[in-house]
C-alpha cells in the first residue's frame, strides 16, 4: 500500500480548522479553493468533527505538513497530531503544542536510523505515552502498549496485538487505525477506500515552498500572525 499522511486537531471544529488553513495560505501568499476533486497531490480532505477531533488528510505533495501543525497549534492553542502511515509496515506520529513539536514516536525505529550510532535520536523518536496522554487527555494505559519498536520484535511477537480488542498486529502498518481509535480519531476510509465521514476538499498550492525567498516570506507571515519572530527551529 502507498503511504498516507494526516493530522488531527483536538477539541476543534472543521470550520475552525478550515479558517486557520486559509489564514496560513493567505499569510504565505499561497492559493486555495474548495474543489469537488477527490484525489490529487494538492488536495486536502477536511473531515467533520468526530468526538471533538478534526482530521485532515493531506495529499502526497504536502511535504511541509509540520508547518501547518506549528501554525495551527499556535493559532488555536490546541494540540495537533501528525499521523503518517508508511508502506513498509511502519507508522509514526508527531505531537505539536503551541507551535512546537513536543513528542514523536516511530513504530519501527530500525528503518531510518542506526540507534547504536545515534542513541539520542533513538530516544527522541521512541515517544512518550505520558506526554501524549497528558496533552490528548486520555489514559496512558490505553496507548502505552503501542510503544514497542517493531524492529526488535520476532515473528511471533509481530503477530501479536497491542490490546485484545485491536484489529491489527504489530507487524501491520494498519495498526495505526487501532492507535487512532484509542484517541477518538476516526480513520475516514473503509477497506475499499469509501469515505466514512462528511467533509470538504480543498486545493492548496504549496509551490511557494520552492521559492528562493521562502524563508523571508515565512518570517514575515509568522510575525504578522503572532507579532513575534519566527522560532529558530523553523
Amino acid at each position: 500500500m502507498s503511504s498516507s499522511q494526516m493530522f488531527c486537531v483536538k477539541d476543534s471544529t472543521s470550520s475552525e480548522v478550515c479558517r486557520c488553513l486559509e489564514q496560513f495560505n493567505e499569510n504565505i501568499k499561497g492559493t486555495y479553493k474548495i474543489t469537488k476533486e477527490q484525489s490529487g497531490d494538492n488536495i486536502l480532505h477536511i473531515f467533520e468533527s468526530f468526538k471533538g477531533n478534526v482530521l485532515v488528510k493531506l495529499g502526497e505533495s504536502h511535504f511541509y505538513a509540520d508547518k501547518y501543525l506549528e501554525f495551527i497549534s499556535k493559532s488555536l492553542l490546541k494540540p495537533a497530531l501528525f499521523l503518517f502511515q508508511g508502506s513498509d509496515e511502519f507508522w509514526y506520529y508527531e505531537l505539536f503544542i503551541k507551535g512546537n513539536m513536543v513528542d514523536t514516536m516511530y513504530s519501527n525505529l530500525n528503518i531510518d536510523i542506526d540507534r547504536k550510532k545515534t542513541p539520542g535520536i533513538y530516544k527522541e523518536k521512541n515517544g512518550s505515552p505520558d506526554t501524549l496522554a497528558q496533552y490528548w487527555s486520555c489514559n496512558k494505559a490505553i496507548i502505552e502498549n503501542y510503544y514497542r519498536n517493531r524492529g526488535d520484535l520476532n515473528e511471533h511477537e509481530l503477530n501479536k496485538k497491542a490490546y485484545p480488542e485491536d484489529e491489527f498486529t504489530f507487524g501491520d502498518e494498519w495498526q495505526i487505525i487501532d492507535f487512532m481509535d484509542k484517541l477518538n480519531i476516526k480513520y475516514p476510509f473503509n477497506e475499499n477506500g469509501k469515505i466514512l465521514l462528511n467533509g470538504i476538499n480543498y486545493f492548496m498550492d504549496n509551490k511557494y515552498c520552492q521559492l528562493e525567498n521562502y524563508e523571508e516570506i515565512m518570517k514575515e507571515a509568522w510575525n504578522e500572525a503572532f507579532n513575534e519572530d519566527l522560532p529558530d527551529n523553523w
